[in-house]
C-alpha cells in the first residue's frame, strides 16, 4: 500500500468515527421526549 492509499484508509476511518459519533449523539437526542425532528424531516421515509 502506498503513503496515499495509506492516508485514504485512514480518512475513511476517521470519518466511520465521526459517523458513528454523531449517530450516538442524535440517538441520544432523540431518545428524550423534548427534542424533536424537524417536520420536513419526519416526513422523509
Amino acid at each position: 500500500m502506498d503513503r496515499n492509499e495509506s492516508k485514504i484508509e485512514a480518512n475513511k476511518v476517521a470519518w466511520g468515527k465521526l459517523a458513528e459519533d454523531h449517530y450516538k449523539h442524535f440517538k441520544a437526542l432523540l431518545s428524550r421526549e423534548e427534542f424533536k425532528l424537524n417536520p420536513i424531516l419526519q416526513n422523509v421515509s
